[in-house]
């Protein structure tokens, strides 16, 4: 049966809750998949990206990662990062203590991956490429070569938008790195 309107509300707390807790889990996993990073094991990043699947957290992840680990994303799998790790030799007893504060004080890694916009369900591509084979199919060639125009106009400015936010996530990981 439906929940009653006071149920509803206590199944969406208690997801707020197991939401907050996941996230301050996956904290905890990454600070010490570092530890483990710095002895030589790189696996349990890997396996903390397998269980928390695709999308924004993943994104997250690999940033936090490479910003504060010594690992890099190459082939959807993070491995070592050479540069970085050859700061490890250099690293004494406290500096380890110290970069364990610093982890826990550090950007956490659903800051770094920001919100992932929402999208509608509908598909301005497929609708308008819909239109056109209509049209096409009825034989209306004035407004068929509107709709195509459009249809390009909407191409670039979806290729300007990507472009945009590649570029502002580059300026972010770069401010992050500087940062850590």
């Amino acid at each position: 049966m439906f929940k009653t309107p006071k149920e509803l509300a206590n199944v969406i707390k208690s997801i707020n809750g197991r939401s907050k807790t996941l996230r301050d889990d996956i904290q905890t996993a990454l600070i010490n998949c570092v530890y483990q990073d710095i002895k030589g094991n790189t696996n349990y990043y890997n396996d903390l990206l397998d269980a928390v699947g695709t999308g924004a957290r993943k994104q997250g992840i690999v940033l936090w990662a490479e910003t504060y680990g010594y690992v890099q994303f190459i082939k959807e799998k993070l491995v070592n990062n050479k540069t970085k790790r050859a700061k490890l030799a250099e690293m004494s007893d406290s500096d380890f203590e110290t970069l364990y504060a610093d982890l826990l004080a550090s950007t956490k890694w659903y800051e770094i991956a920001g919100k992932e916009p929402v999208k509608s369900a509908f598909d301005v591509e497929r609708y308008l490429t819909s239109v056109e084979k209509k049209l096409e199919a009825e034989s209306q060639t004035q407004l068929l070569d509107l709709i195509k125009q459009a249809h390009e106009i909407f191409k670039k400015q979806q290729a300007l938008d990507a472009m945009k936010k590649e570029s502002a996530n580059e300026e972010e990981v770069e401010v992050l790195a500087i940062a850590a």
